[in-house]
């Protein structure tokens, strides 16, 4: 029973750190919308590179900005009230899909977007836990 306990303790903390590591403010967001793009890629392309080879995809991706285009999969807040979209990655699987975390200013922007719809994010890419992650989210033109 205690280590259940410890087990699910560990799981808080470690989805605590996934939210943080992902939340953003909007000067954070800003910034990384004036930084040009290390790689421009499709949210499908960029989910299967992650699902073939983690590793390598970090070392192409993760900790640089990038600009990932797809269909909106689902759009909601996290549990610190940040928004965030999931863009599909052509699976039916919201647990395959790219995930763009925005600050909580982007509110009214993305209150403007569907289900459905093709967008552009600019964003610094943070790795692989279930979804491909993605933070200091922007729209992108």
């Amino acid at each position: 029973m205690q280590r259940r306990y410890i087990d699910g303790l560990i799981a808080l903390v470690v989805l605590m750190g996934w939210v943080l590591a992902c939340s953003s403010s909007e000067r954070d967001a800003a910034e990384t919308a004036k930084t040009p793009p290390a790689a421009v890629v499709m949210a499908d392309e960029l989910f299967n590179a992650y699902k073939a080879n983690e590793v390598a995809a970090d070392q192409r991706f993760k900790g640089k900005v990038i600009s990932v285009t797809g269909n909106v999969q689902s759009i909601g807040k996290d549990i610190l009230d940040n928004p965030y979209l999931t863009i599909g990655a052509g699976t039916m699987s919201e647990f395959e899909s790219v995930q763009a975390s925005f600050p909580k200013e982007s509110g009214s922007a993305l209150a403007a977007i569907s289900k459905g719809q093709k967008v552009t994010v600019i964003c610094k890419a943070n790795g692989k836990l279930m979804n491909v992650l993605l933070g200091e989210c922007s729209i992108g033109r």
